[in-house]
């Protein structure tokens, strides 16, 4: 879940917990710090994971935790963009977690890659490149302190001058040209991006060039290894049997209409879709947009209340 929609479900009573995936944030473990106010020493944690590890083990993790302090049976799970992969990763592998999620919303879900525009376009036709340069490296970006990148980053965003190529990082990040609100452009670029292993980006790449949803490609020699066959198997998301509801939207470069439909298609109990294309909305817009309560928070409310986004 993002916090914006967890605010609003808070204000409405909602008792909210919010997931953090590995390597952002303050999830990061204090052993890499070797004291309070140092550096992180981003290399004594392990970046050997992509989505598929945050799926079978950080997701059900997460739901268990949870349902073990409330003492309920079930929970409502909310996914947007990474965390959407996330959880259908993790129902369709653990497919036993269906029964312990009541609703699952997604928020401009990305799961198979076959349409997309810039820059995810340019970044996957300088892949090789790119794993050529990642070679010696764990993660991305390679900054030996994200905490003080951040912290420079929104000093800058803060000059009138310089304003203006935040707003064009944040556009181009999202393939789509729409005018936010000062204040979140400056907070988002306070912590975003979040450093990510390079076994995830590669995982990225990969589902963009074989235009599948799947299991992380080790070569032949680790498929069989791992998997028993040559080349890694698809998600089965036939096994998702959880109640599903999906918000995207047309000027998303990241989460396309026709990816989309894919998966609702492959989705055997998705309960409503919410389409906007009628304002310029892009990837970001489902976190920055100016009028988010009304266009999407509201939708989600209405969703975990009436099964509609009415």
């Amino acid at each position: 879940m993002y916090s914006i929609a967890g605010y609003s479900l808070s204000e409405a009573g909602y008792d909210v917990w919010l997931f953090n995936a590995r390597g952002t944030g303050l999830s990061r473990t204090y052993s890499i710090y070797s004291k309070a106010g140092t550096a992180p020493r981003m290399n004594k944690m392990s970046w050997d994971f992509s989505f598929h590890e945050m799926g079978i083990y950080d997701f059900p993790t997460a739901v268990d935790f949870v349902l073990n302090k409330t003492g309920r049976p079930k929970l409502d799970v909310i996914g947007y963009s990474l965390g959407a992969t996330i959880a259908l990763v993790g129902l369709s592998e653990k497919p036993a977690y269906n029964n312990k999620v009541d609703k699952l919303v997604l928020m401009a879900p990305t799961t198979r890659m076959t349409s997309y525009g810039f820059p995810i376009s340019a970044f996957h036709r300088g892949s090789l490149l790119f794993k050529y340069s990642m070679k010696e490296q764990n993660f991305f970006p390679a900054v030996q302190d994200p905490d003080a990148a951040h912290r420079y980053m929104r000093w800058l965003c803060t000059y009138t001058i310089f304003y203006p190529y935040c707003l064009l990082y944040i556009d181009t990040v999202q393939g789509s040209r729409i005018n936010y609100n000062r204040d979140m452009v400056v907070n988002t670029l306070t912590d975003f991006p979040q450093p990510v292993s390079k076994k995830m980006l590669f995982h990225w790449m990969q589902l963009m060039s074989s235009k599948r949803f799947c299991k992380y490609d080790y070569g032949v020699g680790g498929n069989m290894q791992y998997y028993k066959i040559k080349s890694p198997p698809d998600y089965n998301l036939s096994k998702v049997t959880t109640a599903v509801y999906i918000l995207h939207s047309k000027n998303d470069n990241l989460s396309a209409i026709k990816d989309v439909n894919w998966l609702v298609d492959k989705l055997p109990n998705v309960k409503d879709v919410y389409y906007i294309d009628n304002i310029k909305f892009g990837h970001l817009s489902f976190v920055m947009h100016a009028n988010i309560d009304r266009l999407i928070n509201n939708k989600i409310k209405n969703a975990l209340l009436t099964n509609a986004f009415n």
